[in-house]
């Protein structure tokens, strides 16, 4: 199943080429799929009640395999590239939704977990971002980036809009796959 947002099928990105090629040419190794799937379903929390939003999803393999190994959850992939998200598509345990993340934190889709795998670099306006997931996230979820350190975007503004909307305390916790952030905001 897609769903195409009406402003992202004029967006063209460099994934568009080798969307049909993308999972023979972008070389994972078996163990290396086993220990980031592990961690992500880990660190996740991943339970059959969960809806999980996996931004920048490409072509849906890894959102495909974290539904199989997290008993049933139901999954987004998100995908910007229409390529790509025709090639998710195919998948059958997945939904594939083409659009961007600003254009999917604006619709009313429904979700518990948001994972942003290898993915954050290439998101503008990361501050609109971060205010988006704040508004959008629901108390007990959870939202996990992966990244490389060179990658890692600046805390400070993802934290500046973490800010709680009332008086109440509220805890958070950030893991990227080479720190882990937690903090109580008040």
């Amino acid at each position: 199943m897609i769903n195409i947002s009406s402003s992202e099928r004029e967006t063209a990105n460099h994934f568009d080429s080798i969307a049909e090629v993308f999972n023979r040419i972008w070389y994972f190794s078996d163990g290396y799929k086993e220990f980031v799937i592990n961690h992500i379903c880990r660190d996740l929390s991943l339970a059959s009640e969960d809806i999980l939003a996996d931004i920048g999803g490409g072509t849906g393999s890894f959102t495909s395999r974290l539904q199989k190994e997290s008993t049933g959850i139901k999954a987004y992939c998100v995908e910007p590239s229409l390529p790509m998200c025709n090639e998710a598509a195919k998948l059958e345990n997945i939904t594939a939704l083409c659009m961007d993340a600003h254009t999917f934190l604006s619709t009313e889709t429904p979700f518990s977990k948001l994972l942003f795998k290898e993915v954050i670099h290439h998101i503008e306006e990361r501050e609109r971002l971060w205010q988006a997931v704040y508004s959008r996230l629901p108390h007990q979820g959870k939202l996990l980036i992966i990244t490389s350190k060179r990658r890692l975007p600046p805390f400070c503004i993802g934290k500046s809009c973490l800010r709680p909307k009332s008086a109440s305390a509220h805890s958070f916790e950030i893991r990227t796959h080479n720190m882990r952030l937690r903090g109580h905001l008040l």
